[in-house]
């Protein structure tokens, strides 16, 4: 063997080193903190025992009580400003934004967003029919754990719209955007290589021209669009405990008066006019006792969600003759309800100038 041949050789083994090295410091970053009740990213509401920075407290708190309550998302505020910057370069060559502009997306539609997805365009040498495309298409949906979203550019005036491909219309160029970051971490380097090699691929079926970016751009952009992400997302849960052990029978039955949906093996959610999970409700471990879990960036604010999971969890309350409590078993006052509702409204607004209002199609993605 050549002494080239084993440089590369010794190259390539330290890169995927790295890889797996990194996915294991991140696995362990992870098992490290101290959830409780949280999921997701981070900056959440949790029962029992809340993610908090060193000295941050309620008022009153003691080392060994912990109410349910929300960290005040301050981070987030210079995650934004310096997320915005970096999307905004990210965004400036494109021919659909001036230099220096995000670009506004309506957040209720599905779509790619060129300010969260790493987006390869692909102009057609020739005329491609829609019901082609899709079928050629069809099954990359996805690299890694990142979603992966295909549009075709339809009309012949002068602002011709992106758009999912449709069947009998005709396209001269794609554009394919895979998401940056959702809860499973940023987009990595395996998953990058992934999203290039199917688009390389794809460019020589259509065929077409294919430029895809530099990869350290795109992995940085992921990584600033996971922290944000993480100083934004929030769950906030809580329990109905019971004295005695709650049957399933009995508790589908109140699920149903309360109009919550049966999801099968016990979990049931309150759903929206629109289609979108308010929160949900399942056993606990104990058998006398219930959680209900809002997950903050699912559930839109118009919707009113912590009300309607109160409301829910009080009604409950009632009927099996049980207390709406925390992880401790501990009541909850009015008092700690209330402030969770004012910390609930700082980080909807936060959600909101992110540009991702809770409940959209966007958060949706992001948050998943």
């Amino acid at each position: 063997m050549s002494s080239l041949s084993l440089s590369v050789l010794i190259v390539v083994a330290i890169g995927l080193a790295a890889i797996v090295g990194y996915n294991l410091w991140r696995r362990q970053e992870r098992d490290a903190m101290p959830m409780g009740r949280i999921l997701g990213r981070g900056g959440a509401i949790g029962s029992g025992s809340a993610r908090r920075a060193p000295g941050e407290g309620l008022p009153g708190d003691t080392p060994d009580r912990t109410e349910p309550r929300m960290g005040e998302a301050s981070g987030a505020v210079d995650g934004l400003a310096a997320w915005r910057e970096a999307a905004a370069q990210a965004v400036a060559g494109s021919a659909d934004a001036a230099p220096g502009v995000v670009p506004v997306q309506d957040p209720s539609t599905v779509g790619i967003s060129l300010a969260t997805d790493c987006v390869v365009e692909l102009p057609l040498e020739e005329e491609m029919p829609g019901e082609g495309l899709m079928a050629i298409l069809h099954g990359f949906r996805r690299v890694g754990a990142k979603p992966v979203i295909v549009e075709g550019r339809l009309g012949t005036d002068e602002a011709p719209q992106w758009g999912p491909l449709q069947a009998g219309a005709s396209y001269r160029q794609l554009r394919v955007g895979v998401l940056l970051a959702n809860r499973h971490g940023p987009l990595n380097a395996m998953e990058f290589s992934e999203f290039v090699g199917a688009i390389q691929a794809l460019a020589e079926q259509l065929p077409a021209l294919a430029d895809t970016p530099e990869m350290n751009e795109v992995l940085t952009r992921a990584r600033e669009l996971d922290m944000l992400c993480a100083q934004l997302d929030a769950q906030i849960g809580i329990n109905v405990e019971a004295s005695e052990p709650i049957a399933g029978d009995p508790l589908a039955g109140m699920a149903r008066t309360l109009g919550l949906h049966d999801r099968g093996a016990g979990r049931y959610a309150r759903i929206a006019a629109g289609g979108e999970v308010l929160f949900t409700l399942t056993p606990t471990e104990s058998g006398s006792g219930v959680s209900l879990l809002l997950d903050v960036p699912r559930a839109a604010a118009s919707a009113r969600p912590l009300d309607e999971m109160f409301g829910c969890a009080r009604q409950l309350a009632e009927r099996l003759g049980a207390a709406v409590v925390d992880d401790g078993g501990r009541p909850l006052s009015p008092e700690a309800i209330e402030a969770i509702g004012r910390q609930l409204d700082v980080r909807y607004a936060s959600l909101e100038s992110a540009g991702f209002p809770a409940g959209s199609a966007l958060a949706l993605r992001l948050f998943n």
